[in-house]
């Protein structure tokens, strides 16, 4: 089961940090990190590549990272948004948390093995 401050923290991060009043036309380029960076020095090593933005720029730098539920602990993976929303906000780097639940079902034959018992998930 999903510790519930991962619930709330994804509740809270569309509300809290949705759109302010003028900002409505702030846009971002997110990169997407290929390492699971959790880090202040992580985040802060790549946004130092941006040190010429302002935060009054209309086009913002920011990172992405991705959350494979299919493939990992539900329970490391909350710790590790965990981490990441503390390092972007310490570091005030725009982030974008992207829960993938559509990739590695191979790790979950319990969720599509209906059909053969001879293999792991039947039911």
């Amino acid at each position: 089961m999903m510790r519930p401050i991962c619930a709330l923290l994804l509740i809270a991060l569309c509300v809290v940090h949705g759109p302010a009043a003028g900002d409505d036309d702030k846009q971002y380029i997110l990169f997407t990190t290929i390492y699971r960076m959790t880090t202040e020095e992580e985040l802060k090593g790549i946004m130092d590549n941006f040190k010429g933005q302002s935060p009054e720029d209309r086009v913002q730098v920011g990172i992405s990272r991705i959350f494979d539920f299919l493939e990992h602990d539900p329970h490391e993976l909350c710790k590790s948004m965990e981490k990441f929303l503390a390092a972007a906000e310490a570091t005030n780097t725009p982030v974008l948390l992207k829960i993938d639940m559509e990739q590695f079902w191979g790790n979950r034959p319990d969720l599509w093995n209906w059909w053969d018992p001879e293999k792991p998930g039947y039911d």
